[in-house]
C-alpha cells in the first residue's frame, strides 16, 4: 500500500507542482488510510502534509508500525 500511495502522490505532484499537488493529495492519503485499521492520528497527520517529505515521513512511520502492510 505504501508504494501505491507514494506513486499516486508523486504523480499528482508532477502534474500540479508539489505545493498544489500536496493540497490535492491530503484527502487521497486520508482515504487510503481510512477503514484499514490505521490509527486516526495518521489520518490527522495526512491532513497536515505540505510537501513530499511529509508524505515520506508518514509512510516510513506506517511501515515501521505495520510492517509491509502499508
Amino acid at each position: 500500500l505504501a508504494e501505491e500511495i507514494k506513486l499516486h502522490i508523486e504523480d499528482t505532484c508532477s502534474l500540479y507542482g508539489e505545493s498544489q499537488g500536496m493540497k490535492l493529495s491530503r484527502k487521497i492519503v486520508h482515504d487510503y488510510l481510512k477503514g484499514r485499521g490505521f490509527k486516526s492520528s495518521y489520518r490527522a497527520e495526512a491532513s497536515q502534509m505540505a510537501q513530499l517529505a511529509d508524505l515520506y515521513t508518514l509512510l516510513d512511520k506506517l511501515c515501521i508500525e505495520y510492517g509491509n502492510q502499508p
